[in-house]
């Protein structure tokens, strides 16, 4: 019997809660200097001839804002973050969104708003300029008592803005381009059922990859540990969430089953697999637990998903030939569940 953890996707996707948007078209300069003005309006924090500072609170407490100063400070000494990158830290979601929003030109707000509106711990999210991360200090009470997972958070999100910056994530977007070709060309009796399936399916495999070379890039770099310390919060060892049990392949006929499948599994490759590389007794108990709880019994699942697990443990790089055949490896394993 193979179990998929239902609640185990929220999670992973309030902790994958990233989204970049294309810049708009028109005087890039001029843009820019637009939206530095609204924010600066907006904020009421312009000051002649200063750029708006790092880190803006709203609805925090003075022992609150010098936490997250304090978190950021250690976060920015671990990792060199792109000098343009803007941290909102909200105390809470109500009475704060309509101020922030107006800080967003219209075009991007659409989207902004489903991120704010969301579960997410945190999210990542840039149109045009500036980057912005946000998270929710009395939303997840953890983030007051251990200091070394509030770093680890900070840490997530600041990692995105670094791989953004790099040019990564557009990379990433020319691949899933492609990876939607593909589906528009696949051939089958239920594809009018299935093809926002299947497409949600990219987009899910897109923020995987995007989750994937976060985690590596930050163990990599000696930094793994402040990650592994959020996750242990995430996902604490004293219990596991309520699972959703399928017992055949017929049941993935079913499109909720079919995308949960690819959304537990593309998630837990992504956090797990860079994880092994952490040389360490907290590293090892975490992987323990995550395969005690959620990787029991996996049956055809194993056999399906080993070619993209081996292509992430023999062929990982940033550069858009492992990208492609990451892609590639979800298509296959999309194309022999729909057979």
């Amino acid at each position: 019997m193979w179990v998929l953890r239902q609640r185990l996707s929220a999670a992973l996707l309030r902790i994958i809660g990233i989204t970049t948007t294309r810049k708009a078209r028109g005087n890039a300069a001029e843009e820019n200097l637009s939206n530095a003005r609204r924010w600066a309006k907006i904020l009421s924090l312009a000051v002649p001839g200063q750029p708006m500072p790092r880190l803006v609170c709203f609805a925090l407490s003075a022992r609150d804002r010098e936490r997250v100063r304090s978190a950021l400070r250690e976060a920015e000494r671990l990792i060199p973050a792109p000098p343009n990158l803007r941290v909102l830290a909200v105390g809470r979601r109500s009475g704060t969104f309509a101020k922030v929003s107006a800080c967003i030109p219209p075009a991007g707000r659409g989207q902004f708003g489903k991120l704010w509106h969301g579960n997410s711990l945190a999210f990542y999210y840039r149109f045009q300029e500036p980057f912005l991360v946000v998270f929710y200090t009395r939303q997840n009470a953890y983030l007051r008592r251990n200091r070394n997972a509030f770093v680890g958070l900070l840490l997530h999100e600041m990692t995105h803005a670094v791989l953004d910056a790099q040019g990564v994530h557009r990379q990433l977007d020319r691949q899933f381009k492609a990876f939607v070709r593909r589906i528009d060309h696949l051939r089958h009796p239920r594809m009018e059922t299935l093809y926002p399936v299947l497409a949600d399916v990219g987009s899910i495999a897109k923020l995987a990859l995007k989750e994937l070379y976060m985690v590596a890039w930050l163990v990599q770099r000696g930094r793994g540990d402040y990650l592994l310390e959020n996750y242990r919060e995430v996902f604490p060892a004293d219990r596991c969430p309520r699972p959703l049990f399928y017992r055949s392949r017929k049941s993935l006929q079913d499109p909720e089953t079919f995308r949960l499948t690819f959304e537990f599994t593309l998630s837990m490759l992504a956090i797990l697999l860079p994880l092994e590389r952490l040389q360490s007794s907290a590293a090892d108990e975490f992987l323990a637990h995550m395969e005690e709880c959620y990787l029991v019994n996996l049956g055809e699942m194993i056999a399906l998903f080993k070619p993209l697990r081996n292509l992430i443990r023999k062929r990982f790089s940033y550069g858009e030939g492992f990208q492609r055949a990451y892609f590639d490896a979800v298509f296959k394993a999309m194309r022999a569940l729909i057979s």
